[in-house]
Order: structure tokens, then C-alpha cells, then sequence
């Protein structure tokens, strides 16, 4: 069963009507027989215009479950603080007419109220006497008006974005602390005049204003598309969020950008053109988040990165064999999230390697360039990542073996996720299977490789695996090198492209009751041989597919 929900969908201008649900409904009629939608909404019209069948109308809650939804959330687990408030706060719980989102709302503003004369207040506010007005405005309200100040502009600081925009969490606090929310060192209002706006997020949504931005000593945040001159914001000396985007056409970005010594958030996106960043960044000492996307020209960093003490994102490094472009600028970094580093042909030594300090990455994705199996070992050798590593992606590696920790359930006991692409040398992949957590596995143009798994001890392999995807592999003659009986456990897809010499799955994998399905191309043999063993199996597992 699906859940749809129409909650803040009504039938006004923009709303639901007829031909909007109509074309919904047409995209959703391709599931299985027997499968049910679930529709929610606040808006009777709403129910009415979908009319698939009778409308069931929910009931408020009890006043009993009203009073306890409110409880959880005003007291937690505080009973003594439950049994002062107790009589007042059944009084305020009558009031929200059991509506779940009302008790909500309430108990969280009460929950930091501590004397009588607060809970008295919200009790016996004018705003529950307010006309044509139902329970949950007043509750809401009550909540607005109780948040402290601070909080009251995080929330006001949301109109900038339009109507039914899905805001990121992250790309908010980015633009909070940018705005000194979070911190409360300042606080001035947006749009009173021209000339003292903090917030420039969607600037094509208010391009009458656009001439103000380069001359705006105000700003904190812009957010720019490719129409926005970017050698303009030299003067824009109070920016803390600076977003551009779209700048396809232009060869390098102006050295201007590092006059902006209090940015904390530098997002630079679809820059196709541009080769290497300005030289100077390390001039933005309170640098947080640098983002570098689809900037696929990119082939220099700029120098001395680990300087940046206060740098928490990083997307991409790229490693010279130069002063200040060498692997060790990541050792004093504290980085999380995902980090791609290029260039490891010009790593020069395991030590080197070592240094790198990747232990707060969860995904890692590290490439080579140029061949050089013996070095290739060593540096992948000193890149074992912490075991909270989620993700590893390595594309182009040289040597002869994988490096060790790859197949220590131990050191990788987190890994869900891994991808090995052009290693043209590679024979051997080691013990994956012994990865407790790997759920998706795919090895793409590894010519000398002959198995998934070499490991002679383990009972059962690949305990996780959902998902497999094998693709030019000329000289794969078997999935594992022992066949055993409990192999790919959890296995729902498999996809084997190009890999003429396997001829024969082991027979416990085509018994999988979990396998949903199996692509098989390039392999003559092996398709004749699936075909004619689990000719309908096959043919269900394609239609279930489509």
C-alpha cells in the first residue's frame, strides 16, 4: 500500500482540481493487481475531486489522548514538573478541540515554561477567542508568538523561499549562520529599504533589485546565476554565503572572490569551463563549506588547502606533485561527508599516503590517472579509510592486488556501498565477501580478474548483497573461487554485461528466493545455459521488472 498526502493541498488557485488529479492518477495506474492508495488531506474538496471511493472522515482525539499526545511533549519524562502543571495544562488541552497538531504545537512552546503565570497566559490568551478561527491557527500562533527571538527570525528568514519549495536542512543552517542567526551576534531586518538587504537567495525572482547587489555593503547571502556578473561582488565585503551557478561560458573565476574574508559557505557549481580555482583562497581564513559541483574541467586546486583550519566540506582534491598541492594538506583538516581526490599517480610515497587523515569520510571516491602498478599498491595501502566509511569508489587503480584492509570485515564493517572501475592489472579482489554491510557491489572493465572471492573459511558470502553489477570482465570464469552453499543471501539484482568466459552461476544463487532480477548480456553461454535451466523464472522476473 502507498500513502499519499494531501494535507496541505486544497482546491484554491494552485491547488487540486480535476485535471491535475487526473494526470496523477493516470502516472499511478501502472502498479500491480491488488495494490491500494491511502490518501490523506484536510480538504473535503480535495477528497470529493479524487472520489475514487467513500470518503472515511477521522475523528478528532479523545480528550484523554489529546492530554497525553500534549504530556509527551511538554514534560518528556518528567513527572514532577507533569504533576504541577497537570490541571492547568488539561484546561489548555480542552481548548485545542483534540486536534493532534494543536496539542503538538502547544506542548512544545510549554515545554520550556516553568512558572504558573506562563501556563496561565497561554490558557487565557484572546487568540482562542478570535473569530472564524479553528483550533489549530490559535494553537499555532500561540507557538509563533512564545519562540524566542532568534528562533522567530530563523522561522520569518523561510518566506524567501516560494510556495511548496522543499527546503534542504543544511542549505538553510548554511544560510542561517550566514544571516548570524545561529550565533545572535546581530540582527537587522531584510526589505525596509534596498540598500540594507542581508539576503539575495532568489535573485531571479526579484531582478528589479539585482542593480543594488554589487554596491549592497549589507549582504550576507547571494545566491547567483550566470547573468550575475561575478567579478561584481569585489565590494560584497559582509558576505558569509555566496552560491554561483551556471557559469559555463567563462574561463576562470575572478581573483576578486578572496577580498570576501568572513565567507563561510562557497558553493560554485556547473563551472565547465574553469581549469583550477584562484590561487589566494586561503585567504578565507573562516571558510566552513567549500562545494564544487559539475565543474568538469577542473584539474587544479588551489595551494596550501590545509591551512583553512575551519574547513569542514570538501568535496575535491586534486594531488600535484608540488608544494602545497601534496596529499599531507588533508592531515589537519577535519572533514566529513563525501570527498573525491584525483591525481593519485602523484602521490610519491606509502607514508604520504598515510597522512591523508580520511578518517571522518563516509564516501570516498579516489582516482587514478596514469599507470603505475608498483606505486598504485602502496598508496592505496596507506589510504585505509576509518570503518565508518560508507561509500568507496576506486576508478583507474594500476596495481596487481587490492590493498588488504579492503577485504577486513573489521576495518570496513560499515561499508554498503563499493565501486571498482578501470583496473586494467587487477587479478585478484581479495575477501569481499566477508564485508558485513555491503549491500550494492559493482566491478566495470577489470580485465585480468577471475573471481569475487577468494576467502577458503568463510560459511556464508556476501551476507548483505542486494545488488550486483559485473560489466567487462573478459576473463571472470567464476563468481567464487569455492563454491558454497550460502552465498548472496539478500541478493535482489544481478547484472552481468560483457563476461564470455562465465558460463555457469552457482546453482544456489539461481534458487534465491529473493532474486527480482537478473540481466544477462554479452555472456552466450551463460544466458543458454540460465535460459534453458530457469527459462520461466526469468521470464517472470522481466515482467515483475517492466
Amino acid at each position: 500500500m502507498w500513502r499519499i498526502n494531501f494535507t496541505h493541498i486544497g482546491t484554491s488557485e494552485g491547488g487540486l482540481s480535476p485535471d491535475k488529479w487526473d494526470k496523477l492518477k493516470s502516472v499511478l495506474s501502472c502498479g500491480s493487481t491488488g495494490a491500494s492508495i491511502l490518501a490523506t488531506t484536510r480538504d473535503k474538496n480535495v477528497a470529493e475531486i479524487m472520489g475514487t471511493c467513500e470518503v472515511h472522515q477521522l475523528n478528532v482525539l479523545s480528550e484523554d489522548a489529546c492530554w497525553s499526545l500534549f504530556k509527551q511533549c511538554a514534560f518528556g519524562s518528567d513527572n514532577e514538573r507533569c504533576q504541577k502543571f497537570e490541571a492547568i495544562g488539561r484546561q489548555i488541552v480542552s481548548k485545542c478541540g483534540g486536534l493532534p497538531l494543536a496539542g503538538q504545537a502547544l506542548g512544545g512552546v510549554l515545554r520550556s515554561m516553568n512558572t504558573e503565570k506562563e501556563w496561565v497566559e497561554i490558557k487565557e490568551s484572546n487568540l482562542w477567542n478570535l473569530p472564524d478561527e479553528n483550533r489549530i491557527i490559535p494553537a499555532l500562533r500561540l507557538s509563533y508568538f512564545h519562540l524566542t527571538p532568534t528562533l522567530k527570525l530563523c522561522f520569518a528568514f523561510c518566506a524567501i523561499f516560494p510556495k511548496n519549495t522543499e527546503i534542504m536542512k543544511e542549505k538553510l543552517i548554511h544560510l542561517w549562520m550566514a544571516n548570524e542567526f545561529i550565533h545572535q551576534l546581530k540582527s537587522q531586518s531584510y526589505f525596509e529599504k534596498v540598500k540594507s538587504l542581508r539576503t539575495a537567495y532568489q535573485l531571479d525572482l526579484y531582478k528589479e533589485i539585482s542593480c543594488c547587489i554589487a554596491s549592497n555593503e549589507s549582504l550576507r547571502v547571494l545566491r547567483a546565476w550566470n547573468w550575475f556578473p561575478p567579478e561584481s561582488i569585489e565590494n560584497l565585503v559582509h558576505l558569509r554565503y555566496l552560491e554561483l551557478k551556471g557559469y559555463d561560458d567563462i574561463k576562470r573565476i575572478p581573483d576578486s572572490i578572496c577580498r570576501l574574508r568572513k565567507l563561510q559557505v562557497l558553493k560554485l557549481i556547473r563551472f565547465d569551463g574553469v581549469r583550477c580555482l584562484p590561487k589566494h583562497l586561503t585567504r578565507l581564513q573562516n571558510l566552513r563549506h567549500l562545494v564544487i559541483e559539475r565543474c568538469d574541467s577542473m584539474s587544479e586546486m588551489f595551494p596550501n588547502i590545509g591551512r583553512l583550519r575551519f574547513l569542514r566540506t570538501l568535496p575535491l582534491f586534486i594531488v600535484k606533485n608540488e608544494t602545497g598541492h601534496r596529499l599531507t594538506e588533508l592531515r589537519d583538516l577535519n572533514l566529513g561527508g563525501r570527498l573525491t581526490i584525483k591525481g593519485l599517480a602523484n602521490v610519491g610515497s606509502l607514508s604520504e599516503a598515510k597522512e591523508a587523515n580520511l578518517k571522518g569520510k563516509t564516501e570516498l571516491l579516489l582516482y587514478w590517472d596514469d599507470p603505475d602498478p608498483v606505486n598504485a599498491e602502496q598508496v592505496l595501502e596507506g589510504l585505509q579509510p576509518h570503518s565508518n566509511l560508507k561509500l568507496l569508489r576506486v576508478v583507474g587503480y594500476d596495481g596487481l592486488r587490492l590493498p588488504s584492509w579492503l577485504g577486513d570485515s573489521a576495518a570496513l564493517s560499515n561499508l554498503v556501498s563499493l565501486m571498482l572501475i578501470e583496473g586494467i592489472k587487477c587479478q585478484q579482489v581479495g575477501a569481499l565477501g566477508k564485508l558485513p554491510s555491503l549491500k550494492k557491489l559493482s566491478i566495470i572493465n577489470m580485465h585480468n580478474v577471475q573471481d569475487l572471492d577468494d576467502e577458503r573459511e568463510m560459511t556464508t558470502v556476501f551476507p548483505s548483497l542486494e545488488e550486483l553489477l559485473l560489466v567487462n570482465l573478459p576473463n571472470l570464469s567464476r563468481l567464487l573461487k569455492i563454491e558454497r552453499r550460502d552465498i548472496f543471501p539478500r541478493l535482489f539484482k544481478m547484472v552481468i554485461e560483457d563476461c564470455p568466459k562465465l558460463d555457469a552461476l552457482p546453482e544456489c544463487v539461481l534458487c534465491l528466493t529473493s532474486l527480482k532480477y537478473l540481466g544477462i548480456t554479452g555472456c552466450p553461454i551463460l544466458l543458454g545455459k540460465t535460459q534453458q535451466r530457469f527459462k520461466t523464472r526469468i521470464c517472470l522476473i522481466a515482467k515483475h521488472q517492466k
